[in-house]
């Protein structure tokens, strides 16, 4: 399926993911493995979920409150970020895409408690970079630390390497 077939499905979900946010989603989630495990954090009504599922990867998302309204069936876990992280080895997510709880010490935590699930060399993505203070502030701190390196941003959805813990 080409990214104008997965558009066309995925705009009809509820959400606030742009269609430009959802092409650079699409191409970093169609160099994962099919196997990858990817782990999305903020599935509210599942339109950036969608984008996984329709690539043909494996979605597990995780909320405290999901409204999954999206398209396939990912593994839905309801329950706080940092709980729900202690159910995952180090290093075992190939993809981590955080879109939770947008104010500082929130996007703080959950970095903390999910950048360590992610293999090194694996792909963190953040949406609402640059658009949300809290966001960005915690992400610009672990940049600074040199734990991630920022490869490219399209709307607000900033593509990273982990490079450390």
């Amino acid at each position: 399926m080409n990214f104008k077939e997965v558009w066309e499905k995925v705009e009809k979900v509820s959400g606030w993911f742009s269609e430009e946010e959802a092409f650079l989603l699409y191409v970093i989630t169609k160099q994962q493995p099919l196997e990858a495990v990817i782990v999305e954090m903020g599935t509210a009504y599942g339109r950036s979920g969608s984008v996984i599922n329709l690539s043909g990867r494996k979605l597990i998302t995780i909320d405290k409150n999901p409204e999954w309204q999206g398209i396939g069936a990912p593994e839905i876990i309801k329950g706080d970020s940092f709980e729900v992280s202690k159910q995952f080895k180090d290093e075992s997510v190939d993809m981590f895409f955080l879109d939770g709880d947008h104010d500082y010490l929130s996007v703080k935590i959950d970095i903390s408690a999910w950048l360590p699930k992610v293999r090194i060399g694996g792909a963190v993505l953040f949406h609402d970079f640059e658009s949300w203070h809290g966001v960005t502030e915690a992400v610009q701190e672990i940049s600074a630390q040199g734990k991630i390196w920022k490869q490219f941003k399209l709307g607000s959805l900033l593509y990273s390497i982990k490079l450390h813990d």
